[in-house]
């Protein structure tokens, strides 16, 4: 029997468009851009992943645990800028491309806890 993401033999749990094992995102009509990104399947891990180390407790007064975040916007300016910039998050590294398109889209969908 094959395994499925989630390592259940015989499961039949598949990957989402965000490459979450068992999570909600879906292609948009024009099949380009994953829509419905799931806060608690997608963004909380890759803000755990990446800025938990240093954000989990609310250092900077930013708390990547928790949500609400009311931070969207400084989220987005912080993960964009270069590497070579001193405000640039995570510091020593970057999220990927797909990790920063998932983040927008769902901060573009309202940046729902879902």
């Amino acid at each position: 029997e094959h395994m499925d993401c989630a390592g259940v033999c015989g499961g039949n749990a598949i990957e989402d468009c965000a490459g979450t094992c068992g999570g909600s995102a879906i292609l948009d009509v024009e099949g380009s851009t994953c829509t419905n990104i799931s806060y608690v399947a997608t963004i909380q891990e890759i803000l755990t992943t990446n800025c938990g180390s240093c954000h989990a407790n609310k250092s900077g007064g930013f708390n990547s645990s928790t949500f609400p975040m009311d931070y969207e916007g400084i989220l987005m300016e912080r993960i964009t800028l270069p590497e070579s910039h001193g405000q640039h998050m995570p510091p020593g590294g970057s999220l990927t491309p797909t990790q920063i398109d998932l983040i927008t889209q769902w901060i573009n969908e309202g940046a729902l806890d879902s």
